[in-house]
């Protein structure tokens, strides 16, 4: 009877007591992280500025955490707050969506710091869930300054430093554009998702154009689409698009930023890995509103006559005019060729073709700098950082990824949603100058429980010199 219980006894006691601990004890034993980065080319002024970095709350409204938080922010005296992202909990829907903001807006705005508190999106925040607008006001009325792909500059004796904040974004992972000189253009291996804009200075304001040219990929997990009036390389997260993707394998209409309100699929020739597939795409402007055309055809085979896809966006906001491009995303290698691209009245276009210097939403932050103001930069997703240290961004404060919430010894955080892979959970990490330091975060997602892992409230500070 005694081995028994000493063989079901004891592990149910265990498994009970680490249970109770993982949910009702650590979620709630919020640490106070002190870190100390250092940022080249930091003004003097600005030695020893003080940022708490809080991130995914997940909460419905000010309770036993936010209070210990509360507490970390008054006896850490910060220079500046800042949240990046996923402030409520993102199965709270209607009414009890925009209560749990209200509340926790006007937790924000309560806590101390000289130079105020910051926001920027995460993935709660997204259109898709909440009105933006709405919620903006709801937080610049409590007081809380929102940063969504936008940048503030703190001025302190002679010297300043830049906060930009970059709302959720399709970035990070690997795989970059390879240009030939023949004109073949290449994506991957690799599943970073990538536009290219392939206009000149001033194509923002093109309206109508004709895209040909032909296009490969090696995987049937592969994205390939081509771009209809990008507002991308302007900084503001709108395009129409045509697609081929993993499960709809013909082509298809997408948008970001505005949406089809009226279309039709005349084919669904199916686009398969490791051939050559020609296309021809059209952007056009109608009486009320934007129309996308779009075929494909087997390379060395006859045109058809007949358009595969035919969609208008007739909504009362369409894009007005933007870029034409070519997007890729996925595991395998993407492939286009031959690019032509014609405009009424004008000589056709075939390149050269140029990918911006990194992501075009950082380019955009980084051209409201001034001279000698290092750049902070807040984002949700710590899948940003290739991207802004390529860029010799200096310091990048990210959450989302709650440190994986559970984590077991000798193998560490078991879920990151990030592609930057398990190591980079949470922490501090430095490479080639730039420094990108993640957060535990507050809250839980998912399931309300945390194991070797607690929340906590990261006070970053800042001093002169090279990371290191």
């Amino acid at each position: 009877m005694k081995v028994l219980w000493v063989r079901v006894g004891l592990p149910a006691i265990l498994f009970t007591s680490v249970l109770y601990y993982a949910v009702a004890v650590e979620p709630y034993a919020v640490e106070r992280h002190d870190v100390r980065v250092a940022v080249q080319g930091l003004p003097e002024p600005f030695e020893g500025y003080r940022i708490l970095h809080l991130s995914d709350f997940e909460a419905t409204s000010p309770g036993r955490r936010e209070e210990l938080v509360a507490d970390i922010a008054r006896q850490a005296r910060a220079d500046a707050i800042v949240v990046t992202g996923d402030l409520v909990r993102k199965n709270l829907s209607g009414d009890l969506r925009l209560e749990a903001y209200r509340r926790m807006a006007a937790y924000l705005g309560a806590l101390p710091a000289h130079d105020g508190v910051f926001f920027v999106q995460g993935h709660g925040e997204m259109a898709s869930r909440i009105n933006q607008d709405g919620l903006e006001k709801m937080l610049t009325e409590a007081g809380v300054r929102v940063l969504w792909d936008d940048i503030a500059i703190i001025p302190r004796q002679g010297g300043s430093l830049a906060l930009a904040g970059i709302k959720v974004h399709d970035y990070g992972g690997k795989g970059r554009w390879k240009m030939e000189s023949t004109g073949l253009i290449q994506q991957g291996p690799g599943d970073r998702p990538a536009y290219l804009e392939l206009a000149p200075p001033g194509a923002e304001n093109w309206t109508d154009y004709e895209l040909t040219g032909r296009l490969r990929f090696s995987s049937p997990e592969d994205w390939v689409g081509l771009l209809g009036r990008s507002r991308l390389g302007v900084g503001q997260d709108k395009y129409y698009m045509a697609l081929r993707r993993e499960g709809l394998t013909c082509l298809t209409a997408s948008a970001h930023g505005a949406y089809y309100n009226r279309g039709e699929y005349t084919s669904t020739r199916e686009l398969g890995p490791g051939l050559w597939h020609r296309f021809r795409f059209r952007v056009d402007s109608t009486g009320d509103g934007v129309r996308m055309l779009g075929r494909t055809w087997d390379d060395g085979t006859e045109e058809p006559s007949a358009w595969d896809l035919t969609y208008a966006d007739q909504s009362a906001w369409p894009i007005a005019s933007g870029r034409p491009g070519i997007y890729a995303e996925g595991p395998g290698t993407k492939e286009f060729d031959d690019l032509v691209l014609t405009r009424p009245g004008a000589q056709p276009i075939q390149g050269p073709w140029r990918e911006p210097a990194g992501s075009d939403f950082l380019l955009d932050l980084l051209s409201r700098v001034p001279a000698g103001a290092p750049m902070v930069l807040l984002s949700h997703t710590p899948d940003i950082f290739p991207d802004a240290r390529d860029l010799g961004i200096p310091l990048v404060l990210a959450g989302h990824t709650q440190g994986g919430q559970v984590r077991i010894p000798f193998y560490g955080a078991v879920i990151t949603d990030t592609r930057l892979g398990r190591e980079y959970a949470s922490g501090l990490f430095v490479e080639e100058g730039s420094t990108l330091f993640v957060t535990r975060g507050i809250g839980t997602t998912r399931v309300p429980v945390r194991f070797l892992c607690p929340p906590e409230a990261a006070l970053i500070t800042l001093t002169g010199g090279p990371a290191s």
